[in-house]
């Protein structure tokens, strides 16, 4: 089954990006409108912080296109304030998965508890996630309707083939350090030079032979 990669940023109203990312021409206030031709998401980070108005909201979507994802940040009464508090059915979910009863145990039933207790949990984590194949478990969390996300190793990350297809990863010559191995800036608007230069060449050997100055002058 073929899948859909969504890449975006944490924001899309960033005027400093006009003319270098986003278009010339884009006027204020319709950044989204520009940005959501050239990324398919973004996370949303105002919600954290306040609610935004249903008429706020109506702007974002009609600025979308069809398919675009908005990636919004839980309040933070509720991440924060709450501290993930209620959420016995995905750890009952989760602990049923695992073939555990640590949702059960009075030392692990409350985020405090857990939290207190931590030290305890990990290595009960680590034993029973040790067996499962990553894209297994993954499977297996979307089953039941369990967030998750995967750490990757930086072997991993640039083996991605979202990765590779943006060039992400690019060999430079360096005047004085050889062949440098280099990440590339993944926002390049499409017909713009993917290669990336090398960093500048620091100390004496920076200043061009023609360029003399004296010690008063440095």
């Amino acid at each position: 089954m073929r899948r859909t990669l969504y890449v975006g940023c944490p924001m899309w109203a960033q005027r400093a990006w006009v003319g270098r990312f986003l278009p010339v021409d884009t006027p204020s206030g319709r950044e989204l409108h520009a940005y959501c031709r050239l990324l398919n998401a973004v996370e949303g980070n105002t919600t954290f912080y306040a609610t935004p108005t249903p008429e706020i909201v109506a702007r974002w979507r009609d600025q979308a296109l069809p398919g675009f994802r908005f990636v919004f940040k839980v309040p933070k009464h509720i991440t924060h304030d709450r501290r993930l508090r209620g959420i016995a059915t995905e750890l009952t979910a989760f602990c049923q998965l695992m073939g555990t009863d640590w949702h059960s145990r009075p030392e692990f039933a409350t985020n405090a508890g857990r939290l207190t207790h931590l030290k305890q949990l990990r290595p009960l984590l680590r034993e029973k996630l040790a067996p499962w194949q990553v894209a297994q478990l993954g499977q297996a969390l979307d089953a039941q309707g369990i967030s998750w996300g995967n750490i990757n190793d930086l072997e991993q990350v640039f083996a991605h083939p979202q990765v590779q297809h943006r060039q992400m990863l690019q060999a430079v010559e360096h005047p004085q350090l050889g062949a440098l191995r280099l990440v590339r800036n993944p926002m390049v608007p499409p017909g713009r030079d993917a290669q990336i230069t090398p960093p500048p060449v620091l100390g004496p050997a920076a200043l061009p032979e023609a360029h003399h100055y004296a010690k008063q002058e440095t």
